[in-house]
Order: C-alpha cells, then structure tokens, then sequence
C-alpha cells in the first residue's frame, strides 16, 4: 500500500490495530512521510463534506502524478541547471495543492447553503384570510379561526392538529391544508408541507395557490432538491405574481 492510501486511511479512521502501530511507528522514522500526514490533514480541513468528495480525488490525482514520477525523470536537470530531487517535488506539489485547497476554500464560503437561502428568504406568511364574526361561524369554522391564531402564536404543533381536524371533516378545505403546509414547514416536516402545497396546485384556481407555490418552492429548495425549487421559481417569475422578486434572487443564488 502507498503512503496516499495508508494516509487515506488513518484519516478516516479504517486502518486495522496492526495497521495503525506500523504507521506511527513510521512516522517516528521517515520524517516525509510526517510532511505528506500535515499535508493531508490540511486538505481534509478544507474539503471536508461530502459535496467536494470530487475535489478531494483531483488534489490527490495531483499529488499522485507528482509523487510517483520514475527516479530517471526527476533526476534530469532542468534549464537552471540544478538537479531536481523528489524532495523537491513533493515540495512542490504540496505548493500546488495548498493553494488550490485555498482558492477552492473562498470559492466554497461564498456559496451559501440550501439551508441559509431558505432562511434569508423565508417570508412568514401573515394571515389574510377574513372571517365572519365569531359568533357567526360553524363549528368548522371556529376551529379554522382557532387553529389560525395558535399559527400567529407560533404553535405550530397545536395549530397543526386543529387543522388536521378541519381537514378530516372538510378534505377540500384549501385553507386548512394551507395553513397545515405552513406549520409542517415551520416543524422542520418538509415532506409532508410538499404534500400539503401540491395538493392544492392540483385544486381549481384561488387566491391562496400563488402562495403555496411560493411555499412548495422554499421547501424544495430546503430540501436541496434544487432543479425542481429552479422550476416553480421560474414559474412564480414567468406570473409575476406577488413572490416574484424574491423568487428570482432566490434562483439567482441557486445558479
């Protein structure tokens, strides 16, 4: 096995116990072998999730080349004059490595995750809905209303299983499932809120589908399921609707 690959592997922690003992005993030994373990480490800060696995593999294709040219090769002199000894060239390779690491390490801060996107550009959607005064309304409604107000709150959870109910007696009640969207997504269940929004886009037009488009949106972008997020992004643009300005500086940091 290689130097790279038994690095590799202390790294991630694989190594077998008798493994592990002759790989301290020879970094007590070989003091290049101590230089390319500093190397790694440091890669490994700046590639470290699991988007830039790719990365990863090119750096180390690179420092493979360099690590492994033939004796004959590295020996001929160069146009200086000077001979070029392997030492150097791993020198020189870790040069080359450090400081793609760094340029790739400012391009990655510079993007912003799915999750902060969908913070940055969340809007708490306020309640528009008018009802009848409170005596007026049926039991249906009342628990609308009830359920709409623990929202308002906050609380979510109980304002979710008022909603439940409304919708176990009134499955087409596109408020109740709205609003049940809203408090999913708020409770971090993403995948039941797509469910609630795209159950209402599949209902004959109201108001109330611009919004969960919007919403349905935001989720799939949580959820980095990016190309169907750029999708209905696209579409709230091409409607114009309410949500359209938010929706293309959303696109905008997806690209």
């Amino acid at each position: 096995m290689n130097s790279i690959s038994r690095i590799q592997k202390y790294l991630d922690g694989s190594m077998s116990e008798n493994e592990l003992k002759k790989f301290r005993e020879d970094l007590q030994k070989d003091p290049e072998l101590v230089q390319e373990l500093d190397l790694y480490r440091s890669i490994d800060k700046v590639v470290a999730s699991r988007d830039e696995e790719r990365f990863r593999k090119k750096l180390n294709e690179v420092y493979e080349a360099y690590n492994a040219l033939p004796t004959d090769k590295i020996d001929k002199k160069p146009v200086s004059g000077k001979k070029v000894s392997k030492k150097w060239l791993i020198a020189v390779s870790a040069t080359i490595i450090s400081t793609l690491s760094l340029v790739f390490y400012f391009v990655a801060i510079k993007k912003e995750s799915n999750q902060v996107i969908f913070e940055k550009y969340m809007v708490t959607y306020s309640n528009n809905l008018t009802l009848r005064s409170h005596s007026q309304l049926d039991a249906g409604k009342k628990r609308l209303e009830y359920g709409i107000q623990l929202y308002t709150r906050g609380n979510y959870s109980d304002a979710s299983q008022q909603f439940k109910i409304v919708l176990s007696e009134d499955s087409e009640n596109q408020n109740a499932r709205f609003y049940n969207g809203l408090c999913y997504m708020y409770l971090n269940e993403f995948q039941s809120a797509i469910t609630s929004f795209e159950y209402i886009l599949t209902q004959p037009y109201s108001f109330i589908q611009e919004n969960a488009k919007f919403y349905l949106a935001m989720c799939y972008v949580r959820i980095n399921n990016d190309e169907t997020a750029k999708t209905l992004l696209q579409e709230i643009i091409s409607d114009n609707s309410s949500h359209s300005d938010i929706a293309q500086k959303v696109l905008k940091k997806l690209r």
